[in-house]
């Protein structure tokens, strides 16, 4: 399998091998915008690639990754509400 990856600041097509997801544990990021708003965020692996023969800087194998994420409002400030009819 093929897929397209920036290895030290280059994007290259590179050879690649499916890792499976054996666990995954998913936390929540909570983001407060500057307008009150109060945001919960989470990311799902869906699917994870290594690179065959490519190595990072200091040596780890590269990965891509296929994410799914989500969003969330937690909190909405009522002024930023739509009004009601």
């Amino acid at each position: 399998m093929n897929i397209r990856i920036n290895v030290n600041g280059k994007l290259m097509e590179v050879d690649a091998v499916e890792v499976g997801v054996d666990n995954l544990i998913s936390r929540m990021s909570t983001a407060t915008l500057n307008d009150g708003t109060v945001l919960e965020l989470s990311i799902m692996i869906m699917a994870a690639h290594r690179a065959v023969e490519q190595w990072d800087n200091i040596g780890n194998p590269i990965y891509s990754l296929d994410m799914q994420g989500s969003i969330r409002i937690k909190h909405c400030p009522p002024a930023l509400k739509r009004p009601t009819q």
